[in-house]
């Protein structure tokens, strides 16, 4: 049972990063980031971008 509460809160996870990037990828477009704006892009988006919580959100379908 509490696998099926891990993958919702993975999955919960990786929207709200995936939100802040667009957001962000937008801002860059209306004007360009400080080079401490572009290393908080970076950061901010690590954790819930990463290649291992894609992969464990996509082992639960696959």
């Amino acid at each position: 049972m509490k696998s099926d509460v891990r993958w919702k809160q993975r999955f919960d996870n990786f929207l709200k990063a995936y939100t802040d990037f667009f957001e962000a990828i937008q801002l860059t477009k209306a004007r360009e980031l400080s080079k401490l704006e572009r290393q908080g892009l970076v950061t901010s988006t690590d954790f819930g971008l990463s290649q291992e919580t894609i992969q464990n959100i996509q082992s639960v379908f696959f």
